[in-house]
C-alpha cells in the first residue's frame, strides 16, 4: 500500500463521474458512471460513440490491467442516464443498473417507460444483450447489481411504487409504506423475465445500496432504514437504534424467505453502502454512522466515534451474528462507500474523509491536500489493530453548478472539509437535485398500466415526491441510490 500501481484520469470537457467498478480475473477494470462530456474518451466501433453535450449519458469503460490503455469505452443509449452499479460475468460481459431513460431491447421484461433499469452489454457484438426497466408507478432507482455463474442478474435499489413488479411467492409482495422500500430482484439470463422480485421494507423509508451473492445463490442486501417494523429474522440487532439504521438482509435462493435480517446502528443516523462476502458466506458491510453508541466489538481497531460522522466496517458470520464491528474515522466526517475482501479475510474499504487526522499506515499519500476538491478516497484493512490504512486516491476539480449526483452525506463532508481547511462554502449547493430525479419527480409520464412492455402513457402531470434523506430521512431531499458521490453504492464492493 505504499505506492500506486497506476492512476489515471478518465473524462472529457464536462462533468464525469465514475460510480462503480468491477475487476475480472485478468485484472482488467470495468468502470461505469455518468458524463455530460461531448468528448468523453470513446473507442472506435463502440456501441454508442456520441453523447454528452447538454445531456447526461451513462458510460462503461474497460481499462487494461496496467491502466495504460482502453480496451473499450462507450456511451449508453438513452438520456439522463445515471449508472450506479456494475458487475462482470466470466465472459467479460458487464451488467449495469441505475436510473433514467435508456434504450430497451426487443423481448425485454419491461420496455416502458423510465426508472430503474438493468442492462447487459455483449462485448462480442458491441450491443445490448438485453436492456430492461424495473419500474412501477413511482420513483424507482437501481443501486447495485450482482451476477451468478448462469448469467442471472440480481439487483437492489429503492422504489416508491406500489406497483413495482413482484413475483408470486416472493418474501414481500406489497409496498411497506413510507417514502420508499428497498427491493431485491433476480432477472433471468435473457432479461426477459423475473425469477423473483420482492420489496424489502417497513412503514418508514427504506433503501437498498449493495448486493452480493454466496455460493448457494442467496442474495445479501444492505442499505438504510428508519422503519421500526423493518423485517428481521435471527437478528444481531432486533430493533431500530435511533434516527435510522443500516440493515443487512439475507434472502434465500428462491427469494421467498429470509435467512437472517438485522438492523445495524445506534441512536444517530447510520446507513450501509458497500457489501461483499467471503468464501464462507461471511458478510462485510461498509457505511457511515453518526451514533456514539454504534455497536462495536471488544478489541476492535477503533471503538469510539471520532467526529461528527465516521465510516464503519462490520463483519457478520454466515449465521448473521457479529464477527467484528469498528468505527473508522477521526475528528472530521467520513463515509465508507464500498468494500472488498481477499482470500485471507482482510477487508479493503474505500470512501471519503474530511479529517486531517484520519488513521494512515504506510500511506501512498500521508495527508489531506490543503486545497480540497470533490472527494478524497480512502482504503483500509480494518480487521485487526495495526492493519494497513491508506489514502488511495484524491481528486480536485472545478465544480459546475449542475451536479450529476448530489449526495446528502457529502454536504456534511464538504462542510467539514471547507471548515477544517480554511475554505469557504460555494453557492454550488448540494440541495440541488439530480437532473434525473427532477425529471422523475416532476414530469414523469404516468403509465396506463404496469404490465411488461406497456407503452400507454397518460399526459404528464406533477406529483408530490417523498424522499429519503441520509441524515434526517427528510422527504424533501433525495439521495442517489448507489451512495457514491453519491455511493451507487457500490454494489458488492
Amino acid at each position: 500500500g505504499s505506492a500506486l500501481v497506476y492512476s489515471t484520469y478518465l473524462g472529457g470537457n464536462g462533468d464525469d463521474q465514475a460510480n462503480a467498478i468491477a475487476v475480472d480475473a485478468s485484472g482488467d477494470a470495468y468502470i461505469a458512471g455518468s458524463t455530460d462530456s461531448s468528448n468523453f474518451p470513446i473507442t472506435p466501433g463502440a456501441f454508442q460513440t456520441t453523447g454528452g453535450f447538454l445531456n447526461i449519458e451513462g458510460f462503461v469503460t474497460k481499462l487494461n490491467a496496467t491502466g495504460s490503455a482502453l480496451i473499450y469505452s462507450t456511451y449508453l443509449l438513452g438520456s439522463r442516464v445515471g449508472v450506479s452499479g456494475i458487475a462482470v460475468d466470466s465472459a467479460g460481459n458487464p451488467y449495469i443498473t441505475g436510473s433514467g431513460f435508456i434504450s430497451t431491447t426487443l423481448g425485454a421484461f419491461r420496455t416502458c417507460c423510465t426508472g430503474a433499469f438493468v442492462a447487459k452489454l455483449n462485448v462480442a457484438t458491441r450491443s445490448f444483450a438485453y436492456s430492461t426497466y424495473l419500474s412501477g408507478n413511482g420513483n424507482d432507482r437501481g443501486a447495485a447489481v450482482a451476477v451468478d455463474s448462469a448469467g442471472n442478474a440480481y439487483v437492489t435499489g429503492d422504489t416508491s411504487s406500489a406497483t413495482f413488479p413482484t413475483t408470486a411467492g416472493a418474501f414481500q409482495t406489497t409496498f411497506g409504506g413510507g417514502g420508499s422500500d428497498a427491493f431485491a430482484t433476480k432477472l433471468n439470463a435473457t432479461g426477459a423475465a423475473l425469477v423473483y422480485s420482492t420489496y424489502l421494507g417497513g412503514s418508514g423509508d427504506d433503501v437498498g445500496r449493495g448486493i452480493a451473492l454466496d455460493s448457494a445463490r442467496n442474495a445479501h442486501v444492505t442499505g438504510g432504514t428508519n422503519s421500526t417494523n423493518f423485517p428481521t429474522v435471527n437478528p444481531a440487532q432486533a430493533s431500530l437504534g435511533g434516527l435510522g439504521d443500516a440493515f443487512l438482509t439475507k434472502l434465500d435462493a428462491a427469494g421467498s424467505a429470509l435467512g437472517y435480517s438485522t438492523y445495524i446502528g445506534g441512536s444517530g443516523q447510520d446507513e450501509g453502502y458497500g457489501l461483499t462476502l467471503d468464501s464462507s458466506a461471511n458478510a462485510y458491510v461498509a457505511g457511515s454512522t453518526q451514533s456514539s453508541n454504534f455497536p462495536t466489538t471488544v478489541g476492535a481497531f477503533q471503538t469510539t466515534l471520532g467526529g461528527a460522522r465516521d465510516a464503519f466496517v462490520a463483519k457478520f458470520q454466515a449465521t448473521g451474528a457479529f464477527a467484528y464491528s469498528i468505527y473508522l474515522g477521526a475528528g472530521g466526517a467520513e463515509v465508507g462507500r464500498a468494500i472488498a475482501v481477499d482470500t485471507a479475510g482482510h477487508a479493503y474499504v474505500t470512501g471519503e474523509t474530511a479529517s486531517t487526522g484520519f488513521p494512515t499506515v504506510n500511506p501512498a499519500q500521508a495527508a489531506v491536500w490543503r486545497r480540497i476538491g470533490r472527494y478524497i478516497r480512502l482504503q483500509s484493512r480494518p480487521g485487526q489493530p495495526g492493519a494497513g490504512a491508506q489514502l488511495a486516491h484524491s481528486r480536485e476539480r472545478h465544480r459546475r453548478r449542475r451536479r450529476l449526483y448530489p449526495d446528502p452525506a457529502w454536504r456534511e463532508l464538504r462542510g467539514g472539509l471547507r471548515g477544517a481547511l480554511g475554505g469557504s462554502r460555494s453557492r454550488d449547493d448540494f440541495s440541488q437535485r439530480h437532473p434525473v430525479d427532477r425529471l422523475h419527480s416532476r414530469q414523469r409520464p404516468c403509465r396506463g398500466g404496469d404490465g411488461p412492455g406497456n407503452g400507454v402513457e397518460s399526459p404528464t402531470r406533477r406529483r408530490p415526491v417523498r424522499r429519503l434523506d441520509l441524515h434526517h430521512f427528510d422527504p424533501g431531499f433525495e439521495p442517489h441510490p448507489d451512495g457514491h458521490l453519491p455511493l451507487a453504492g457500490d454494489g458488492d464492493g
